[in-house]
């Protein structure tokens, strides 16, 4: 399906599914499965495979939250409090684009000193 979804044209598609299947060949995939398979994906469907599924949109729609990962973050349990505590948020009448689920992401401390001066701060403390 992705051959045909990423080709724009009837005959680049035909030559990717030609080295693909080769491809499985060379790695001893058996002539029967493939000449069984490969007969299913055909160009005609491509609208089909290009059209979104409402239902995929649905599942899409994930409100991220981004902090830094430290001991203090990992600590607070921030994914945990934000899923027990989302319907709070969902509901207000000065959120309601936001009915859809939550997530909290980490990204990296700029680098590995600042983390590891954090690290010393977090122990001191405790």
């Amino acid at each position: 399906m992705r051959f045909v979804r990423l080709n724009t044209s009837h005959t680049n598609f035909l030559a990717d599914r030609q080295r693909f299947y080769d491809r499985l060949r060379a790695r001893g995939h058996p002539v029967a499965v493939l000449e069984k398979s490969f007969p299913k994906i055909v160009y005609s469907d491509r609208a089909r495979f290009l059209a979104t599924k409402p239902e995929a949109l649905e599942r899409k729609r994930i409100t991220a939250f981004v902090t830094t990962l430290d001991p203090k973050t990992l600590a607070l349990q921030l994914n945990k409090l934000a899923k027990e505590n989302w319907h709070l948020v969902s509901n207000s009448k000065d959120t309601p684009t936001l009915k859809h689920n939550v997530m909290v992401t980490y990204r990296n401390p700029d680098n590995l000193l600042a983390l590891s001066r954090r690290l010393r701060n977090a122990h001191k403390q405790s």
